[in-house]
């Protein structure tokens, strides 16, 4: 066997070398930092989510909750941004309004607009929504939007406008961004001395045939300019909220982190429900087998000390059928998947939305 000497490498490939082995230390220090975050933000979003759920809104301390919730929600989108960043193939789905999507982006977008572009909105979709995870959408979007800002040297108007093209049940969600400008220049290749914008439609076509959907460019120069971002929608349909009752149901709350089980205990026996915890698997399963006639649903982390979520849930699945929730700080990888395909009921990332997984529980036990 013949080793490589690193002498014989050119000094140029040893640096390029060195600088992705350093970019790769980088990215898996990040992302464990990133999980501690969504871990401490699960316990911030929760908390003040319960308690503006139980607070009149005329309360002098609500506008403060409320700002709190809201400054976690955002960080919650930036954590998972990175993710979706590094790992496009996996992505935390959720069924989402394509106008809660525009909204966010607009967000981001008016801070890198020049002050002679124009933004106007308009919706005309009802009832659809499209599941995917709002990160990279919102990337999508982002990247048509800077690429049509980058071909406007003399401004002009940037149009977002959704509709849809559906049958009864399924069709598309079509997000429309029409440009209008003086001497617009849309060369595909090299936009205004910078390729980013460029490249960022590559990586835009790339997410949109992940998820099924496509990037539609209808230019021609010094006109109106048109993009339509195709995205696979699902027909909803307005859903009546009604109260949790009990029973006889038990929730067990399978997680490391004291803040979260102390949160979801909280959260659901203030519902009228009895609730069992464990902070590891070998508790987990232990408890499980001791209650399984009553457990109904079990909300499941995926990275536990000891026995993992994924070895849990093919233990209690074996001694009962109870109705899995799979949690994760982590982006939705080849492990997530894997276990989501042999039967479990939903999959959330976290940190948890509250009312997502009180509305997701009461359907399992409804």
């Amino acid at each position: 066997m013949e080793f490589l000497n690193l002498e014989d490498i050119p000094e140029e490939s040893q640096q390029r070398i060195y600088r992705l082995q350093k970019l790769s230390l980088i990215g898996e220090l990040a992302g464990g930092v990133m999980h501690n975050l969504n871990n401490v933000l699960g316990g911030i979003l929760g908390f003040s989510q319960i308690l503006l759920n139980d607070m009149e809104p005329d309360h002098r301390s609500y506008y403060q909750l409320s700002q709190i919730e809201k400054a976690a929600l955002r960080a919650t989108r930036v954590i998972q941004q990175f993710f979706s960043l590094i790992n496009l193939n996996y992505q935390d789905e959720k069924l989402i309004d394509p106008k809660e999507i525009i909204e966010e982006t607009v967000k981001i977008l008016r801070a890198g607009l020049k002050n002679n572009i124009n933004l106007e909105i308009r919706y005309n979709h009802e009832s659809v929504a499209i599941r995917t995870d709002p990160a990279l959408i919102i990337q999508v979007i982002l990247n048509v939007c800077l690429f049509a800002r980058d071909a406007m040297p003399f401004g002009g108007t940037i149009l977002i406008e959704t509709c849809c093209r559906s049958n009864n049940q399924s069709g598309y969600v079509i997000i429309k961004i029409v440009v209008n400008g003086k001497n617009l220049n849309f060369d595909l290749h090299h936009v205004n001395g910078t390729e980013n914008s460029v490249l960022g439609l590559t990586l835009t076509r790339f997410i949109l045939k992940n998820i099924g959907g496509q990037l539609v460019i209808n230019s021609q120069q010094n006109r109106a300019t048109g993009f339509e971002i195709h995205i696979p929608a699902e027909m909803i349909h307005e859903i009546t909220s009604t109260s949790i009752n009990k029973n006889g149901n038990l929730i067990m709350v399978v997680d490391d982190e004291e803040d979260l089980r102390i949160l979801a205990k909280d959260l659901f026996e203030s519902k009228g429900f009895e609730v069992l915890t464990a902070r590891d698997g070998e508790t987990a399963i232990e408890t499980f087998n001791k209650y399984k006639e009553s457990i109904k649903v079990v909300i499941l982390d995926l990275v536990l000390p000891g026995i993992d979520g994924g070895k849990v849930y093919e233990q209690i699945t074996t001694m009962g059928t109870p109705e899995i929730i799979l949690t994760s700080g982590h982006s939705k990888n080849e492990q997530i998947q894997s276990i989501i395909e042999k039967g479990v009921a939903h999959y959330m990332p976290k940190p948890w939305d509250i009312p997502e997984l009180l509305e997701k529980t009461k359907k399992l036990l409804s």
